[in-house]
């Protein structure tokens, strides 16, 4: 073992960085209330002095010595297992990696969920049980995309829905039909994106194949049914709709 490995592990890593931590605070205590800075630099002296600190330094040394070898020795198999492990299977993708990909597709959920829920009651009638039934199909995904980042072991979003203020902005009249809303082309445009988004995660290689059968049998088919509802609602004679994935 080189000394540079002792010198560069995590763990001395992270003490470096507590300790450079510890100093910088307290430097800036010292910078706030030199008189008691003073007063704690006297008193760390004076203690420094009167207690037997070479008698410490000694025990610990001496006590440090007889487990030397075993504390070497754990080191030196660690490394070792790290050498001759089996790398992780070929296609298989780091958990974080695929639950930071799973957040960006909560992020989506989020947004749609409660920017629905601002806009349902701006609508009355088969309007409003329209928009509700969008909202819950992207409320279900939420629970799922939850879930699956969790299990990831990467923290699921809690944020607020980056379209908040554009509802509100939108959707400022009450009793009107949704169809001739200037709400209806952005609820239309945002079902549309999320089943692009959905549809580039089925191809990319940070999702991984479970994750990839929960979109492709659940998540997906629900948010194409949903741009057909939208798109149902345009005043043309036929209106072309999306294919639902099987």
């Amino acid at each position: 073992m080189q000394p540079s490995d002792l010198q560069s592990g995590p763990a001395v890593s992270t003490a470096r960085a507590t300790i450079d931590r510890h100093a910088r605070e307290l430097s800036q205590q010292i910078a706030r209330h030199p008189a008691a800075g003073i007063a704690a630099c006297f008193g760390a002296g004076y203690l420094a002095g009167k207690l037997p600190i070479l008698r410490f330094i000694t025990g610990a040394v001496r006590l440090a010595l007889p487990l030397g070898p075993a504390a070497l020795a754990v080191v030196g198999a660690a490394r070792v297992w790290n050498l001759l492990a089996p790398p992780a299977p070929l296609g298989e993708v780091p958990a974080r990696e695929e639950g930071e990909a799973l957040n960006q597709l909560l992020a989506t959920a989020l947004a749609s969920r409660e920017s629905y829920g601002r806009a349902a009651t701006r609508f009355e009638g088969e309007d409003r049980r329209l928009v509700e039934h969008l909202r819950a199909v992207h409320d279900d995904a939420v629970r799922h995309l939850k879930r699956a980042v969790q299990e990831s072991g990467v923290f699921p979003l809690l944020g607020n829905s980056p379209w908040d203020g554009l509802v509100d902005q939108l959707a400022h009249a009450t009793g009107g039909r949704l169809i001739g809303s200037s709400l209806f082309p952005l609820m239309l445009a945002a079902e549309e994106a999320t089943v692009r988004a959905l549809e580039e995660a089925l191809l990319s290689a940070s999702f991984g194949e479970d994750h990839k059968t929960l979109i492709r049998r659940h998540l997906l088919p629900r948010v194409q049914e949903n741009l057909n509802s939208l798109l149902r609602q345009r005043p043309q004679a036929q209106p072309q709709l999306v294919a639902v994935s099987p």
